[in-house]
């Protein structure tokens, strides 16, 4: 089932009308009162009557409770998360009311709790046996009222449905490009997932939930496109986002979706997480172009043994380029290189000229170049023309056409970096492509996006399922961060950590055959 949220008011309050019929979309819509308040108390520490205060450390210094929610340590489903040799104990009701108490690692113990002891131990720090607690918890000081309010969540802690997940279905949303030039684009993404889903809904879903995908609206307009986002986000509540197509406004969806702790997987993107965003639940599956241009650096430090003479990094100002250079910046600073020179370069007469002379009197030995094959043509034909012979390191994705094209003064000096070649594809992997593009019938059009959609759909819900029944998003984060050497049978390997969040981080560096405008066999740089 595919839902599209458009961006016209009338038709969008007529889905959600029918969605409310057929779909109970979110615990949080089973929640009394009283518990939605004591929600917001755990997760961000703000009450329904006065400031809450919270005491922390040795010397039990206040500060706000908003800086110390409950979720911080305790997590979003009450289980806790080791972090820093600190161990925050299990605060699920089921667990503080277990019959035969509790037994802690270093020895305390005390009987069960129940609402009286839980709110000493908030407030005072000892457990039902006076106990002192752990240092490393704060105390709260608040009234009864959300203290009570904190108890009844707690009772439902755990238990709850994330959004977008009912007991019969889990909803992923996506955002694809409206009627235009990349319109195609959308269509591919939008029926790769379809496919992928109703095969897995066929197989019987996700422990007996099906998935249904509901699609936003991209369109040239960034505050339209968020606005449609932002109602799939909250009117068509959805669990996880896949494959959205994010090329071009990377910073504000990417945000928006981490304001509203929408899990981000395999997003449209040639360019890497924007500078500033928190990562925490965006998961790239293959290489961004910041990683393609890294493994051309390395390769390049590789094949020199390490020596290398100035490098010059040339664009034209796309957005978000800023974070790919930083990148290889920090490529060149482990190897222990200078930091490579760089140059923006536009359009207009004798521009170029003036680059290329600008690069040629710095004795550059290498371009890493990210920008359009109109500008790179430009810049090979006037290069061509002086004696100056620099290596040209471009992304494959952004410039395979005019890498193939170089003049051939260029012979042995043109590398491209692909994310993922049709080399990683296994028979297995290519068979299920193809039986689903018959199925859907699917045209063979923008088979890069196909396959990294697929990638992306099959990563989802691997991730779904390892989270197990009780489905949470901090779980299926946590899911994805356990996710080692995972194959989708379309790319390389996927892994992914808690400080890692590119699955398969290297990519194929490949020197092109301008003598048969072709290309070289390829070689697999990882990036560490």
């Amino acid at each position: 089932m595919t839902v599209v949220v458009p961006h016209r008011c009338a038709v969008a309050v007529a889905t959600l009308l029918l969605a409310q019929f057929y779909f109970t979309p979110t615990g949080a819509a089973e929640l009394t009162a009283q518990e939605e308040i004591g929600k917001r108390i755990y997760f961000e520490g703000k009450g329904n009557e006065d400031a809450i205060i919270a005491y922390f450390g040795r010397d039990r210094s206040a500060m706000p409770a908003t800086l110390l929610p409950c979720a911080n340590c305790h997590g979003r489903d009450g289980r806790g998360r080791p972090e820093g040799g600190v161990e925050p104990p299990d605060i699920t009701w089921n667990n503080l009311t277990k019959q035969y108490g509790h037994r802690h690692p270093n020895g305390r113990t005390h009987a069960a709790f129940d609402e009286v002891s839980l709110a000493e131990a908030v407030r005072a720090g000892i457990d039902p046996a006076y106990n002192a607690l752990d240092p490393t918890m704060p105390l709260f000081e608040m009234s009864d009222r959300d203290m009570a309010a904190l108890i009844a969540y707690l009772k439902k802690l755990g238990k709850d449905l994330s959004p977008g997940v009912s007991k019969t279905a889990i909803r992923i949303g996506t955002l694809v490009p409206g009627p235009g030039p990349f319109e195609g684009f959308g269509k591919t993404v939008t029926g790769a997932l379809e496919a992928y889903f109703s095969a897995q809904n066929e197989s019987g879903g996700i422990y007996g939930r099906r998935i249904e995908l509901v699609v936003a609206q991209r369109t040239d307009d960034l505050e339209e496109t968020l606005a449609n986002l932002q109602r799939l986000i909250e009117e068509e509540p959805v669990f996880a986002f896949v494959s959205g197509f994010a090329a071009g406004m990377e910073r504000e969806i990417f945000d928006l979706l981490e304001e509203n702790d929408v899990p981000n997987l395999g997003p449209i993107t040639l360019m890497p997480l924007p500078a500033g965003i928190n990562d925490g639940s965006v998961f790239l599956t293959t290489a961004s172009v910041a990683e393609q241009a890294q493994a051309l650096f390395a390769h390049m430090a590789n094949l020199n043994n390490g020596v290398l003479g100035p490098i010059a990094v040339v664009h034209d100002g796309v957005p978000n380029i800023e974070t790919v250079v930083r990148a290889i910046d920090r490529e060149s600073a482990a190897r222990g290189l200078p930091k490579p020179f760089e140059l923006v370069i536009g359009r207009g007469k004798g521009v170029m000229e003036q680059a290329v002379a600008e690069l040629s009197r710095g004795e550059v030995e290498a371009v890493i170049y990210l920008g359009s094959d109109e500008l790179l043509a430009a810049l090979a034909s006037i290069t061509s023309a002086t004696s100056w012979r620099p290596t040209i390191l471009v992304s494959g994705p952004l410039n395979s056409r005019a890498a193939i094209n170089m003049p051939p003064e260029f012979k042995g000096k043109v590398f491209t970096a692909y994310p993922t070649l049709p080399s990683d594809r296994s028979a297995d992997g290519t068979n299920e492509l193809k039986k689903l593009q018959n199925k859907q019938d699917l045209n063979r059009e923008h088979m890069a996006t196909q396959i990294s959609t697929f990638a992306a759909a099959k990563v989802l819900i691997e991730g779904l399922r390892r989270s197990g029944r009780a489905i949470s998003r901090e779980k299926f984060v946590e899911s994805l961060e356990g996710l080692s050497n995972f194959n989708t049978g379309l790319t390389p390997a996927i892994s992914f950590g808690p400080a890692k969040h590119v699955g398969a981080s290297g990519a194929h560096v490949i020197a092109v055959d301008l003598e048969n405008n072709s290309f070289e066999a390829p070689v697999w740089v990882e990036l560490h």
